[in-house]
């Protein structure tokens, strides 16, 4: 669903997923608005224009991302050039740069008219699965699934996620450019989708672990919470006290409330101000 309800404002956002140079936000009737770079088609809206580059791209004439015919998002997750959305029917659709958006082909979805809503595919997780979290990265994405298997995809295709026998997922996340996953025992283990590297176990520190939830836990990464403990560098944690915090190129948003909160380099277009970074058009991902 992608008409929304003009009169309802201010929305408020439920989550919020940042890219290399574009964001989302899941707002709370469950519609999505992406904002920022939109050389792919990141941003869903059927065209390569950039969104929050002025003052007047914002508010109510930002379009909401068209998701199909009564579909609306209970997720969101954006990589360096594509953002995903789990739907409500707990279906996953991608859209953006080819080679993160796990439909096995070439072609950009979302940069042109007539590819979003119900002509964009779901990615096809296998007979019977869902996605329970999604993270996509700089070259491929991965999706944790309801069975606590992870399916994992590039420009080459699906990529095979490997994890020791015994090891069960409870998240995954991008680390430096490859993709990792958090352990039901507290461990973080990475590369999971790495061909020529076999995925081991991160030393994350003395007394320290990973984990989801809690408001009394910092936050590190795509979603990963750390346990306070000795050992970790203070300058890789969030802040306690944040509901999320995802990471993706150059931007960090975080959700504090009602507000939304921004650190790190970016182009100040990721968060829906007047531009005022440099940059050029690249004809294939950086």
């Amino acid at each position: 669903m992608a008409d929304g309800n003009p009169m309802r404002v201010p929305y408020r956002a439920l989550a919020v997923a940042t890219g290399r140079y574009h964001s989302c936000a899941l707002l709370d009737d469950h519609n999505v608005k992406c904002w920022g770079n939109n050389e792919y088609g990141q941003l869903g809206l059927g065209d390569t224009i950039t969104r929050g580059k002025w003052p007047e791209q914002m508010g109510d004439a930002l379009p909401f991302v068209d998701l199909g015919a009564g579909r609306t998002a209970t997720a969101i997750a954006a990589g360096r050039y594509a953002t995903c959305a789990t739907l409500d029917n707990q279906s996953l659709k991608c859209w953006g740069w080819a080679g993160l958006i796990g439909l096995d082909e070439q072609n950009n979805r979302g940069d042109g008219p007539g590819e979003m809503g119900d002509n964009l595919p779901a990615l096809n997780l296998g007979p019977g699965r869902s996605p329970k979290q999604v993270a996509i990265g700089t070259y491929r994405g991965c999706a944790l699934l309801d069975d606590a298997s992870i399916k994992c995809w590039d420009l080459t295709g699906p990529a095979a996620a490997s994890l020791p026998a015994g090891a069960r997922s409870i998240g995954v996340a991008e680390c430096d450019h490859l993709m990792c996953a958090l352990l039901d025992d507290g461990s973080v283990m990475g590369p999971i989708s790495a061909p020529d590297r076999p995925a081991q176990r991160i030393d994350l520190g003395a007394g320290v672990t990973a984990g989801h939830g809690g408001s009394d836990r910092a936050v590190a990464g795509d979603g990963f919470q750390l346990w306070p403990g000795s050992g970790w560098r203070g300058d890789l944690l969030g802040s306690p006290g944040l509901d999320s915090l995802g990471s993706a190129g150059h931007t960090d948003c975080q959700r504090m409330g009602p507000h939304l909160r921004s650190s790190g380099r970016q182009h100040r277009q990721v968060l829906g101000q007047k531009w005022v970074g440099s940059g050029g058009r690249r004809s294939h991902p950086e």
